[in-house]
């Protein structure tokens, strides 16, 4: 492997690098942990077969709910998160 480019990430945790060649091979890394993202365009799954256009709530919000695991005890505390969407 050759190092053709490298940055730090922001308090973000975003950064920008500029590269004069494409990469082939992307390797993030924070003390002993790294994480490998494989650069190529013949890799990348064809989302023209899926549906992803979305939908729009009609009636204001849409939103989903669900538990953080699948049983609970009584007098155990829970929360239930949710994603919404106006």
């Amino acid at each position: 492997m050759q190092l053709i480019s490298s940055g730090t990430t922001n308090q973000d945790g975003s950064v920008s690098i500029f590269c004069e060649r494409k990469p082939f091979l992307i390797i993030a890394k924070k003390d002993k942990d790294r994480n490998y993202l494989k650069i190529n365009d013949g890799s990348a799954l064809s989302l023209s077969s899926f549906d992803v256009a979305g939908n729009k709530p009609e009636n204001g919000i849409k939103a989903f709910i669900y538990g953080e695991r699948d049983v609970w005890r009584p007098a155990i505390p829970f929360t239930f998160p949710s994603l919404l969407k106006i």
